[in-house]
C-alpha cells in the first residue's frame, strides 16, 4: 500500500518535469498583424503597450541590450531552428553564411514617438545570432559581444558607419550540433567588468583563452601557459580519469580539460563569465538545465531565468544547481527560490525591478516572458537575510493571441519594460519536428510598455558631461546606472574626480590607491592612521560612485569609506521606518556590499583592504557577508600575509557559520543569525571550502 501510495504522488509530480503536451506548443490560430496582436495584449492599469518594431524591420528576435546612444540592439534570426550548412561558410570560423539573413541590428527611436523608424544592420550573414551585448575597444567606434555559431564574437565598427568591418573570434568553436536553442546567450557586462553568460541544455563547449590573450595579475603574458600545442578538445595527457583531478588548491574543476581562468569546459546548463577581450574565462555557477536570461538588483546579486528546473534562481558564485540527472557538488543544490511553475517549462528572458524605477510598490518585483503559455509572468521577492523568496503575483501581460512568445526582456534607459517577441505558430524545440512545415520564419515584434507617470529623460549617455553622469549613478533605473559606469570607464579621466568625490562629507580630496607611509605594512587591528570617509546620504548614488572611483584609480577612499562603516560596529544593514519600508538615504548594508565587491575585485589586496574584507565576518550582516564570500572566492591571495590574520579571519567565519547553524548558539532575534538565511550559509560553506 505504501508503495501505491508512492506511486501515486509520483504520477502527480510528472508533468512539472516531464515535456510540454505539444497541443500546447502547436497554436491553431492564424497570424496576426502587429496591430491586431497588439490588441489582444493586455497589461496592468497605469500601463501601456506599443509596438516599437516589427517585421521586415526585425525577423525572429532573440537577444535584446542597449547601447550608451539609447539604442536597442538585437539579435535576429531566419536560419533557426537549423544550423547553416558549413558549405555556405565563407572560411572555417564560419565568419559570414552565404545567402543568410540572420544579422545584429540596431533600433533607433530619432523623433521620440516610442517607435523604431531607424534600422542599421550592424552584423550581416550570421548564424543564429544570441547573446548580443554592446560594447568595443577604446580605438574603435561601435562595437558588440556576441554567439553566432560557432564561436563568440567581436564584432567591431572602425570607421563610424555603424557597420561591422572587424570580425573577431573571442572563443570558439562552441558547441551548437546537439541543440541550436541551447547555446551561448543572455550576455550581461557586470560592474566588475566580466561578461556574464548563460549555456544552454544539452550542447558541450570547450573554452580556451588564445595564448597571446592569457593574462597573470593583470599583465598579458605567455609564461604558465600549458598545452598550447595541443588543441582546445584534445585531452591532457597529463590528467587522470577523475574528473575531479585537482589543478589548484582553491578550485574543484569539473573537467580534466579545465584549467583556471584559462580553459573550461561547459556541459549543458551553466552560467559562465569571460573577459571582454577574452582574457580569462571561468565558471560562474554549474547546473541549471537551459538557463536564459540574466539580471541583477542593487545589490549585484545575479538572477537567471531557467527552463525545467525552477523559473528564477539568484545565484550564488560557485554554488550547484538542479539539472537533469547531475549530482550536487557534496554540499548540495543552491537554496531554489521559486516554488512554483508558472504553468510550463519554457521561462526565458527575466528582469528585476528595483531602486523605485516603477514606484516603491514595485521593487523587489520580477517579470519573466513565458514563451509556452504566451505570458510574461511576475513575481514579489522578499527576502530572508539575503536569502529571496519568489512569490507569485497575477501575470504582468497576458494575450489573447498564442502566437505571443516572449523570449527576452530588458529594462529601457527612460523606464520602458522592452519585450523581444519570437512571433510564432510553434516554440517547442525537442517536442515538435524541426522540420514542421508550421514553423514561421518571417514575423517578429518588439514590445515597449511604459507606465503612464514616466517622464522623458535623456538616453543619450554619451553626450552628458562628468557632473550629469556623475548623478546618473544614483539613478532609480538599473540600466542607467550601468551605462553611466560605462561612460566613466570608456571617458572618464582624472578631471571627472571631483565631480564623484562631491558625494563625501570633508571635501576629500583624490587620493589614489598608493600606501600612505603611516600605514605599517601589516597591522590585523588598523587604527584610524588610514583615515576615514563619509558620504552624506548612504543610497545608490554613493554605492555606484565607488565602483567609479576605482574605475579611475582612486582606490583608498573606497577603503576608507568601508573603514568608516565598520566603524558603528555589527550588522550594517539598511534602515527602514517603522513601517518597514527602506529609508533610502540609510542603505548602509547596500553601500558596505558594493564596496566589498569593489574591493574584492582588485587583482592585489592592500592589507587595510584585507581587513576592510575580512572583518565583515564579524557580524556586519548578511548583504556584506554574501558580497565578501562571492568576491573572496577562488583568491588564496587573500591569506598570504601574516599567519594572525589567517587564524583571525577563519576563526571569525566558522564562528559566524557555527552560531547560524547550531541550536544552542542560534539567537534568532539576531538579523545575521538566522538559521533560515540559507543562501548566506552556503556562501560562507562554499568559502570554506574554498
Amino acid at each position: 500500500m505504501k508503495s501505491v501510495r508512492h506511486l501515486f504522488f509520483l504520477i502527480l509530480a510528472l508533468p512539472l518535469f516531464a515535456a510540454e503536451p505539444k497541443d500546447r506548443l502547436i497554436r491553431e490560430t492564424p497570424a496576426l498583424s502587429p496591430e491586431a496582436e497588439r490588441a489582444a495584449l493586455h497589461v496592468p492599469e497605469g500601463f501601456d503597450v506599443q509596438l516599437f518594431a516589427a517585421e521586415p524591420q526585425i525577423n525572429k528576435p532573440i537577444n535584446l541590450a542597449f547601447d550608451a546612444k539609447g539604442r536597442l540592439w538585437v539579435s535576429s534570426t531566419v536560419e533557426y531552428p537549423y544550423a547553416a550548412d558549413k558549405k555556405r561558410w565563407s572560411d572555417p570560423q564560419g565568419t559570414r553564411v552565404q545567402d543568410s539573413r540572420d544579422a545584429i541590428k540596431i533600433l533607433e527611436d530619432t523623433d521620440g514617438d516610442g517607435r523604431a523608424d531607424k534600422v542599421t544592420v550592424f552584423a550581416d550573414a550570421l548564424n543564429i545570432p544570441t547573446g548580443v551585448l554592446p560594447w568595443h575597444k577604446p580605438e574603435h567606434k561601435a562595437g558588440c559581444i556576441a554567439f553566432s555559431i560557432p564561436n563568440i564574437w567581436y564584432f567591431a565598427d572602425t570607421d563610424g558607419d555603424d557597420r561591422a568591418d572587424l570580425r573577431e573570434v573571442l572563443f570558439g568553436p562552441l558547441g551548437y550540433e546537439k541543440d541550436t536553442h541551447g547555446m551561448c546567450s543572455s550576455f550581461r557586462l557586470g560592474l566588475d567588468g566580466w561578461v556574464y553568460a548563460t549555456h544552454g541544455f544539452n550542447n558541450t563547449s570547450r573554452f580556451e583563452v588564445r595564448a597571446d590573450r592569457w593574462r597573470d595579475d593583470g599583465k598579458i603574458t605567455n609564461e604558465r601557459i600549458p598545452n598550447d600545442e595541443r588543441s582546445p578538445n584534445a585531452p591532457n595527457p597529463k590528467s587522470s580519469d577523475s574528473s575531479f583531478e585537482p589543478r589548484h588548491s582553491f578550485v574543484i574543476p569539473h573537467s580534466s580539460f579545465d584549467i583556471p581562468g584559462r580553459r573550461l569546459e561547459l556541459q549543458s546548463g551553466n552560467v559562465f563569465r569571460f573577459r571582454p577581450d577574452g582574457s580569462k574565462v571561468e565558471r560562474y555557477t554549474s547546473g541549471q538545465v537551459n538557463p536564459f536570461g540574466l539580471a541583477w538588483d542593487r545589490y549585484g546579486n545575479l538572477y537567471s531565468a531557467d527552463c525545467h528546473s525552477s523559473p528564477v534562481y539568484q545565484l550564488i558564485r560557485g554554488a550547484c544547481y538542479p539539472s537533469f540527472g547531475k549530482p550536487h557538488d557534496g554540499l548540495g543544490f543552491a537554496p531554489v527560490m521559486c516554488q512554483h511553475t508558472h504553468g510550463s517549462t519554457g521561462i526565458c528572458g527575466i528582469v528585476y525591478l528595483d531602486g523605485g524605477v516603477w514606484g516603491t510598490e514595485w521593487d523587489d518585483h520580477l517579470l519573466l516572458g513565458n514563451c509556452v503559455t504566451s505570458r510574461v509572468n511576475h513575481d514579489h521577492v522578499t527576502f530572508t537575510g539575503s536569502t529571496p523568496k519568489a512569490n507569485e503575483q497575477p501575470d504582468f501581460i497576458t494575450s489573447d493571441d498564442p502566437w505571443f512568445r516572449p523570449v527576452d526582456l530588458q529594462l529601457g534607459p527612460e523606464n520602458a519594460l522592452y519585450i523581444a517577441d519570437f512571433y510564432n505558430k510553434i516554440i517547442g524545440h525537442y517536442e515538435v519536428p524541426l522540420d514542421h512545415p508550421g514553423r514561421d520564419k518571417e514575423r517578429g515584434r518588439i514590445w515597449r510598455v511604459t507606465k503612464n507617470d514616466t517622464k522623458p529623460q535623456p538616453q543619450n549617455f554619451t553626450a552628458l558631461d562628468s557632473k550629469s553622469i556623475a548623478k546618473e549613478l544614483g539613478s532609480s533605473n538599473l540600466t542607467r546606472r550601468h551605462l553611466a559606469l560605462r561612460e566613466v570607464k570608456q571617458r572618464g579621466d582624472k578631471e571627472w574626480l571631483p565631480d564623484l568625490l562631491s558625494i563625501f562629507e570633508g571635501n576629500v580630496k583624490p587620493q589614489g590607491d598608493a600606501r600612505p607611509s603611516r600605514v605599517p605594512d601589516w597591522d590585523t587591528a588598523p587604527t584610524d592612521a588610514i583615515g576615514s570617509a563619509w558620504s552624506e546620504t548612504m543610497d545608490l548614488r554613493t554605492a555606484h560612485t565607488l565602483w567609479a572611483l576605482s574605475y579611475l584609480g582612486e582606490r583608498l577612499t573606497i577603503s576608507q569609506l568601508m573603514r568608516a562603516l565598520h566603524t558603528g560596529g555589527v550588522c550594517v544593514e539598511d534602515q527602514r521606518d517603522e513601517h518597514g519600508q527602506l529609508i533610502a538615504n540609510s542603505q548602509l548594508g547596500l553601500v558596505m556590499s558594493h564596496a566589498a565587491q569593489v574591493i574584492g575585485n582588485y587583482e592585489k589586496l592592500h592589507p587595510w583592504e584585507k581587513w576592510c574584507l575580512g572583518v565583515v565576518f564579524d557580524c556586519r550582516g548578511s548583504a556584506a557577508g554574501r558580497a565578501v564570500c562571492q568576491t573572496l572566492l577562488h583568491r588564496p591571495d587573500f591569506l598570504d600575509d601574516d599567519p594572525r590574520w589567517q587564524a583571525m579571519t577563519v576563526d571569525m567565519l566558522m564562528s559566524m557559520l557555527h552560531d547560524m547553524i547550531a541550536p544552542d548558539k542560534r539567537d534568532e532575534a539576531l538579523p545575521w543569525q538566522r538559521a533560515d538565511d540559507t543562501a548566506f550559509i552556503l556562501s560562507m560553506k562554499l568559502l570554506l571550502r574554498d
